[in-house]
């Protein structure tokens, strides 16, 4: 089957960087010169399209087709997820993701609790995507990944979102297993609701909160003073998460590592937003 690739709309980009997705595509996969998790250690737990790991062998998605609802894994090729595998075993119907797998060696996967939470992967025999990459889409309805195991607050964090929010009041950080509260989310900007004591939320390289157009974020919390991590997304309270995103990263060790441009620059290669 020929890969097709949907592109989701209000995304703009100059012509002569068709060429330049291809070409990185079949680049080094971590962006700029190392794999991220091996350039930044320490993450509690790390989703991503795109391979964060050398040693990584795992697949990236767990993928549940419309056609007969049969499930199967989804790993890697040339650093991405595999595109040629997905629309092979979707077909010409929609694809939604079970589980998304952990690329720390901790197994912390994310998974739905029901077909009706699953985020969309592809959509009528097309994989979704912005900026020429795939992502995982939230119906801004019900749609919730729940974490194997809750992450608590004791220590400093800092964490990377890749994607772009499109509308309601979506949650990256919750911190129910139910899905039915929020500890960082979004609505026309990053807002730190039960997220206390953060520090400055960083957009494409600069200091700010917005957050409509497809971006790289960085943020931290002090230590003992966040919400804890159990989740992406929601399933109450009227805030589905409408949104598309590509990788998020959650590190339990201390803040964000300096330079800090260095981190976004690794993101940056690999996703050619800014």
């Amino acid at each position: 089957m020929a890969k097709t690739r949907q592109q989701l709309p209000h995304l703009h980009y100059p012509a002569n960087m068709q060429q330049t997705r291809i070409i990185n595509a079949h680049a080094f996969p971590g962006g700029d010169s190392t794999y991220f998790l091996d350039a930044y250690t320490g993450a509690w737990a790390a989703y991503s399209v795109r391979l964060l790991r050398a040693a990584f062998a795992g697949s990236c998605v767990r993928v549940r087709r419309s056609s007969d609802n049969t499930e199967a894994d989804i790993g890697f090729s040339a650093g991405w997820i595999d595109e040629t595998a997905l629309l092979a075993h979707v077909g010409a119907g929609d694809g939604f993701v079970v589980t998304w797998y952990d690329q720390t060696a901790n197994g912390r996967d994310l998974t739905s609790p029901a077909d009706t939470n699953e985020f969309k992967i592809v959509g009528s025999g097309a994989v979704l995507v912005i900026g020429g990459k795939p992502a995982l889409v939230g119906d801004g309805v019900d749609d919730f990944m729940a974490v194997t195991s809750v992450l608590g607050n004791t220590n400093e964090r800092w964490l990377s979102f890749v994607g772009r929010v499109v509308s309601g009041s979506p949650t990256l950080m919750n911190q129910s297993t139910a899905g039915n509260s929020t500890g960082l989310r979004s609505n026309g900007g990053w807002s730190t609701f039960l997220w206390t004591n953060p520090g400055v939320f960083y957009v494409n390289g600069s200091a700010g909160t917005a957050s409509s157009a497809h971006h790289i974020m960085i943020t931290s919390h002090v230590a003992g003073s966040g919400a804890p991590f159990a989740g992406i997304g929601q399933v109450s309270l009227s805030r589905g998460w409408r949104t598309e995103i590509q990788e998020f990263c959650i590190f339990d060790n201390a803040g964000i590592p300096s330079p800090r441009a260095d981190v976004e620059s690794n993101i940056n290669a690999a996703f050619e937003i800014y």
